[in-house]
């Protein structure tokens, strides 16, 4: 049966007491069937014992959190502030392939292209492409080409972003009909994208000397390999 408690009566039963009001239980257990009101002085509530699904939660006032307390994946809404450094991603490949060329106007070096996919906006890409270069047949000294490395967005038309001279070549003696140079070319380009869009870069040549029967880019076996390096820089 229901019991009502009103003006000052209360209940006083087998180990608890109930005052007037009803919410006060001053010794004992009591049991109900479901209980209404403020928990603000409820403690030492049992983890086991919290259970159901909880509200958004605001994390804005959440200070001291332990590092090992951070765990699972992060996918979104990060901004890095600083003690990260600007070096983002790198992406690199090394090349093989000869490739040889006597045209006097700019064509592509034969796998001598890479694409980087930049994870921030606004970032800027260092590049670096590093070739053994040599003439041969050439019959003179100091023969030169012209290096070009051109860029594309998203698989859009290639610009060029760099042109450069690869000259005064080193006559090896063993080799007296090979002129040998090293391309070293290493600039920090600034492109237009958006995030998620894919960047290439490629090398292009032309032997622009008529004494320059052949312009080959890479090496021979006993000559260091070639590679080609993009850096992610943040802005």
């Amino acid at each position: 049966m229901a019991i009502t408690i009103s003006g000052t009566d209360g209940i006083v039963g087998a180990g608890f007491t109930v005052d007037a009001s009803g919410v006060s239980v001053t010794a004992g257990v009591g049991t109900f069937s479901s209980l209404q009101g403020s928990g603000a002085n409820l403690t030492a509530l049992p983890a086991a014992n919290l259970t159901g699904t909880l509200p958004a939660l605001n994390a804005a006032s959440l200070t001291q959190i332990p590092a090992a307390n951070l765990v699972g994946v992060c996918t979104s809404g990060l901004t890095k502030t600083g003690g990260f450094g600007n070096l983002l991603q790198v992406v690199t490949t090394n090349l093989s392939a000869t490739f040889t060329t006597t045209s006097s106007s700019l064509v592509d070096v034969t796998g001598y292209n890479l694409s980087i996919t930049p994870t921030a906006a606004s970032s800027k890409i260092k590049v670096s492409f590093n070739a053994d270069h040599y003439a041969e047949n050439s019959g003179t000294f100091n023969e030169y080409s012209t290096i070009t490395i051109a860029r594309s967005i998203q698989g859009g038309s290639y610009s060029a972003v760099y042109s450069g001279i690869q000259g005064a070549y080193m006559k090896v003696e063993q080799f007296p009909n090979v002129e040998y140079g090293r391309v070293a070319i290493i600039f920090l380009d600034a492109p237009s994208y958006t995030l998620g869009n894919s960047i290439t870069y490629k090398m292009q040549i032309k032997s622009p000397d008529s004494n320059v029967t052949s312009a080959i880019v890479y090496q021979r076996s006993s000559i260091t390999a070639s590679n080609i390096i993009l850096e992610e820089i943040a802005a």
